[in-house]
């Protein structure tokens, strides 16, 4: 089965907010949240890459307005990247 745009938009917005909200507001992620949705969401051979010092990189990249939090927008600006890095890698 095909997924349709709109179905790919539903499933990063829940999981954004499965993540979100654990700590703190439940519109942004804080760095621990961040790493557990990578260690969660990515798959064992990025996860096995996840420490704090690469947390704290990603995170301080992500975090355009410097509120040590991530907000949806960043976020999907992560996605972005991520999806950019992946779809290079599988060529």
């Amino acid at each position: 089965m095909e997924l349709s745009l709109q179905q790919c938009l539903d499933g990063l917005i829940k999981v954004f907010y499965s993540y979100s909200g654990k700590e703190g507001d439940k519109y942004t992620m804080s760095k621990a949240e961040l790493k557990l949705l990578l260690e969660e969401q990515m798959g064992d051979s990025i996860a096995a890459n996840i420490n704090s010092s690469s947390v704290d990189k990603f995170m301080h990249e992500l975090d355009r307005n410097r509120d040590t939090e991530v907000d949806f927008k960043e976020f999907v600006y992560m996605v972005t990247i991520l999806t950019i890095a992946c779809h290079e890698f599988f060529r």
